[in-house]
């Protein structure tokens, strides 16, 4: 499964509800990097799309994880 998502990503990597599928995949089988990985990129997707409520969420769900993670609270801050 988790191949043909990377497959969908190879073609279009800013493709955010194969992100979003991904991270539920890495949630459910308790692969933390992929998890935060695929919420990483979910933050950045939404950020270029101008959309800071969403990009928000994902960093909140980062933090929860990796709470001292540099790179997401300073983009939480801002």
């Amino acid at each position: 499964m988790v191949e043909a998502y990377k497959a969908i990503l190879e073609v279009d990597s800013s493709h955010i509800s194969t992100w979003t599928r991904l991270a539920h995949l890495y949630s459910a089988t308790n692969d933390q990097a992929g998890y935060l990985e695929a919420h990483d990129k979910l933050a950045d997707l939404y950020m270029k799309h101008q959309s800071p409520a969403e990009a928000i969420e994902h960093l909140d769900l980062i933090l929860q994880i990796d709470p001292n993670s540099e790179k997401h609270l300073k983009l939480h801050r801002e």
